[in-house]
């Protein structure tokens, strides 16, 4: 079982987390599990930051704003 560590400092930071965003898998883009080994956390870690599953810097607090404006009807 992994060690409890109840004051962790984050492994990344706003700056990581907006350059994730930036980057999309495809033919010029970097998969999940590049990012993941270059930023030292789980793929899957990267992938909840694309979909917007996970983070909650301020400017996370601002994506979910913006999706949420985007999810509203038009008109």
């Amino acid at each position: 079982a992994a060690a409890y560590r109840p004051h962790r400092r984050p492994k990344l930071t706003e700056d990581n987390v907006r350059a994730i965003r930036s980057t999309h898998a495809g033919v010029n883009g970097r998969t999940a599990k590049q990012l993941a080994t270059d930023y030292g956390v789980h793929f899957r870690t990267i992938e909840k930051i694309r979909s917007g599953e996970t983070w909650e810097g301020d400017e996370y607090q601002e994506f979910l704003r913006t999706k949420e404006l985007r999810a509203l009807p038009a008109g």
